[in-house]
């Protein structure tokens, strides 16, 4: 099949594939007429007999790999000439590219431009189908075509050997997902793509893309299988151990008959439970019970658990008893088997109050900790936080933050009886509590100090009613427990907890739990008031810089226009006198557009938008380039530019716009403060990168000025006394830069002497090849923007 272009001849690079040569040596081979009619009746025919086979050979196999292999080997060369898919990852990212060519040398060639120059998402292969997933149509594809949508000129040649004629691409889409892309092409000498191949491929990339999908599932949920049994195998283990250790004598052991008489014990039983053992002696479960329902913060649930088992001699049981005075008791009850006969029940009871505090505190400050740090929106975080002290430290919990008016406004309500019910300010009939009043939360906001009630006086339970509507009000709390919120040593409000059953009083642990997660969310409140103040200025000064932006180069560009129209002499001749003014108009002009650039760019680099592209450069030519450009305003002062560079070449991976961009601003900064003598520029290379030094004769700089330089909107010279013009910007944005290519700026300067700015710029890694290509450069790395082709119909 010929080349159906012919572009300028060109030198092979080094290091090319065998296959391109051959095909670069045959590019003028004429190609054969095709007749069309004759030709899209074959196609159409193709067509009928292909789609049966495809949706046979897609439904065929679960195998990823062999799906798609077969697929293209179906395609290529029955439909096209040639074809590649991309197929996406999890994250929309190509994480794998096939490709196939009927011929066996252009085969060769596209298998390299593959591997060689992957492909992100954003720009398939000669066709933009994924943003937005859409079909596309080139039925005579021309270099121009290629040049627009193949910036990198290596990538250009290698497919320009190719000779693609004409193309068609589909996204794979499966339920409502963007699997990929697909694309056919066709060389010279085969037929031309239209509207009915484009639909034909819409309708196979649907069936190739279930497919796909098919795989992935069928994939998935294998893997979900062995995870599954491996979660399994390590709960069994898990409960096996923890069986052995809750048989552990070590622990507070109580044996039973099948009627519930005592029939042996321990000495730690007597001791956990402060029974005599005259009474345990007594082996009747009754006085031993009686004595243990005193200690239980509820004993009728306890009670109710007794029975239960009894009711099930076969059944295990591990469950948690809560005591009065704070103590937190593990208790295992497991069938007492002789040979297969159960003849009563054993009881294992464990000391697990420590445990269980720190648990439950370090579960309910990381919960509450993840929540804060999830979002900036804090009346949604206090309204989930209210929910995750329940049930650990409360059934309701209320947050209050101090309002303009002074007063505590309800923010959050959760109750464990009810269910979740948040109320946010304005949302429901709300109360204010007064700070002044008897309210627990007003007394805790006053004091600085956790307030714990569990008794309450007829002041506090109207205070209570009165603090609005709460679900604390129509259901009487039998505790509570209110800490204030507080930030920075400021009082911003009170959280509330309490709970409706009664004999469970706050104990001094759970104190110190509330109080750190009322902290922790104080601290957030206040970081998020914090943040929304900074995005509000940060807002205005974006605001401005793009009102500027627009309101100055609108009119900056009038005046350009004109004044060059007017040097042209379209509105008529002018004479030497005016041409030099209007030379100076352009002049300032140009001064005043680098100006907003140079603002512009600092607002970029401001917002985090900078992005970087490395490509394999040699610092020489950057210098060099510079120093021509910036020579001329140095000649103009009468300075003298002195320029120092190593005999071989700086070879540097790193973004080349923004290395020369600090090279200029630093120039121009020394020749902007430099009234005669030298400026001067010296490129060195280093293990790891390349350093620059920038000096100069000029004012120098006071050492209590050296930080302040790099300051935004920051001069040496102060506006009422200074001699040169300028934003104020350059170093600033110069530093940003630097940092962004991994470096950092250091300056040494003597005032009336000069100074001396040394850049120090890392190499970012051999990833780019110095083609043009982006290279990854870590973080620092960003995709291209993708070019639309000129001509393209899309359905």
């Amino acid at each position: 099949m010929a080349n159906g272009f012919d572009p300028e001849p060109m030198e092979s690079p080094g290091g090319e594939p065998d296959a391109f040569q051959h095909l670069a040596s045959h590019r003028g081979t004429p190609a054969v007429p095709v007749d069309q009619t004759r030709a899209r009746a074959d196609i159409e025919r193709r067509w009928a007999a292909f789609m049966p086979q495809a949706a046979h050979v897609l439904a065929s196999s679960l195998d990823f790999q062999t799906t798609v292999d077969n697929a293209l080997r179906l395609i290529v060369p029955r439909i096209a000439d040639w074809c590649v898919a991309y197929i996406l990852d999890e994250e929309s990212r190509v994480f794998r590219a096939v490709a196939r060519h009927a011929d066996a040398a252009r085969d060769e060639l596209l298998q390299q431009i593959v591997n060689r120059h992957p492909t992100d998402p954003g720009r398939p292969f000669l066709a933009a189908t994924l943003n937005p997933p859409r079909p596309v149509l080139v039925s005579d594809l021309t270099d121009a075509d290629l040049r627009a949508e193949l910036a990198d000129e290596q990538v250009l040649r290698l497919v320009r050997a190719l000779a693609p004629t004409s193309m068609i691409a589909a996204p794979l889409v499966a339920r409502d997902r963007v699997l990929g892309a697909v694309t056919l092409l066709t060389d010279a000498g085969s037929p031309r793509f239209e509207a009915p191949d484009l639909t034909r491929l819409v309708e196979l990339a649907g069936l190739a893309a279930l497919s796909i999908d098919n795989c992935r599932l069928f994939h998935a949920a294998q893997r979900e299988l062995v995870e599954r049994k491996r979660t399994e195998e390590r709960l069994l283990e898990s409960l096996s151990l923890h069986r052995a250790t809750l048989e552990s004598t070590a622990d507070g052991i109580l044996v039973v008959d099948d009627e519930g008489r005592i029939v042996a014990y321990n000495q730690r039983f007597l001791d956990m439970w402060h029974i005599p053992r005259e009474i345990a002696d007594l082996g009747d479960d009754r006085h031993t019970l009686s004595i243990v329902y005193e200690q239980l913060r509820d004993p009728h649930a306890f009670l109710s658990r007794i029975r239960e088992l009894y009711a099930m001699p076969s059944v295990e049981s591990v469950d948690v008893l809560t005591f009065k005075d704070g103590r937190i008791y593990e208790r295992y009850s497991r069938p007492h088997r002789v040979r297969d006969r159960i003849i009563g029940r054993v009881w294992s009871f464990r000391d697990v109050t420590e445990a269980k505090w720190t648990s439950r505190r370090e579960q309910l400050l990381a919960e509450a900790t993840t929540l804060l740090a999830s979002s900036l929106d804090y009346t949604d975080t206090l309204r989930a936080i209210a929910r995750t002290a329940i049930p650990l430290l409360a059934e309701w919990c209320r947050v209050d933050l101090v309002a303009d008016d002074g007063r505590l406004h309800v923010i959050a309500e959760a109750t464990e009886r009810s269910g979740a019910a948040d109320r946010g300010v304005g949302t429901g009939p709300t109360h204010a509590i007064a700070p002044e009043g008897s309210h627990p939360s007003a007394i805790a906001l006053r004091s600085g100090e956790p307030v714990a009630l569990d008794e309450f006086d007829e002041r506090t339970r109207r205070a209570l009613v009165a603090g609005g509507g709460s679900l604390a009000s129509r259901e009487p709390l039998h505790s509570l427990l209110a800490v204030p919120l507080v930030a920075r040593g400021r009082r911003i409000g009170a959280m509330a907890f309490g709970r409706f059953r009664p004999g469970f009083a706050y104990l001094p642990a759970e104190v110190v739990v509330a109080r750190e997660l009322a902290r922790r969310s104080a601290l957030a409140v206040d970081n998020a008031r914090l943040y929304e103040a900074a995005l509000l200025a940060n807002q205005a000064k974006s605001d401005f810089l793009a009102v500027m932006s627009h309101e100055l180069r609108t009119p900056l560009t009038a005046i350009m226009g004109y004044a060059e129209l007017l040097a042209d002499g379209v509105s008529g001749s002018i004479n030497d006198v005016q041409h030099h003014q209007l030379e100076r108009i352009d002049a300032s002009a140009q001064h005043l557009l680098r100006i907003i650039e140079q603002i512009l760019s600092f607002a970029r680099v401001e917002a985090g938008r900078e992005t970087v592209r490395v490509e394999s450069i040699d610092a020489r030519t950057d210098v060099r380039d510079v120093v021509m450009l910036i020579h001329p305003a140095a000649t103009k002062k009468g300075l003298t530019i002195e320029t120092r560079l190593p005999p071989a070449p700086a070879l540097l991976h790193t973004d080349s716009g923004k290395f020369r961009q600090i090279l200029i601003n630093l120039l121009s900064n020394a020749v902007n403060f430099t009234e005669e003598g030298t400026v001067g520029i010296a490129l060195t290379t280093e293990p790891g990168g390349v350093r620059v030094r920038v000096w100069d004769t000029g004012i120098g700089i006071a050492p209590d000025h050296i930080e302040r330089i790099f300051d935004p909107f920051w001069q040496v010279e102060q506006p009422r006394t200074r001699r040169t013009g300028g934003t104020g910007l350059g170093l600033s944005v110069t530093r940003h830069l630097a940092h962004l290519l991994g470096g950092d700026i250091e300056v040494a300067s003597r005032l009336g002497e000069g100074s001396a700015f040394t850049v120090h710029i890392p190499d970012l890694g051999t990833s780019a090849s110095g083609d043009g290509i982006e290279g990854n450069g870590g973080d620092l790395a960003a995709p291209a923007r993708p070019v639309e082709p000129h001509r393209r119909q899309t359905d």
